[in-house]
């Protein structure tokens, strides 16, 4: 569950919520994606890099980093009871903690998310060259 792959949402969010289950949501950036990282995926997944760009001028909307908004979207679900990202050192874990210290977006830029859902196979890295 990510910016660009919403689908879990609509569906499968309610049904464990009325049945007591808890979401603990991974893939939040996306394999780097949707972070600076973006220049490193392969000119291949022009249609990722494309909606990627489209969140990063989200982003930008709301003074956030694509990084930033990546998190503070799985944070403000009000489904999701766990967020898991990788952090591989304390520069990482000092903005993931500033970026939960700030606060959850708000629900009218939450409803503006919902055009970033895309379908395209390129969301899904099982699809990505390589993998």
């Amino acid at each position: 569950y990510n910016l660009l792959d919403q689908r879990m949402g609509d569906e499968v969010f309610k049904l464990a919520s009325e049945n007591d289950i808890a979401i603990l949501s991974r893939s939040t950036f996306l394999k780097g994606a949707l972070t600076s990282r973006i220049n490193n995926v392969p000119s291949a997944l022009s249609e990722l890099k494309r909606l990627v760009y489209q969140a990063k001028a989200m982003a930008n909307e709301n003074n956030e980093s694509i990084t930033s908004f990546a998190l503070k979207f799985c944070l403000s679900n009000q489904f999701i009871d766990s967020v898991l990202i990788g952090i591989r050192n304390s520069k990482e874990l000092k903005f993931a903690l500033k970026v939960c210290n700030d606060g959850i977006l708000s629900n009218l830029f939450m409803d503006k998310t919902y055009l970033l859902n895309s379908l395209s196979k390129e969301i899904d890295p099982r699809y990505w060259p390589g993998s």
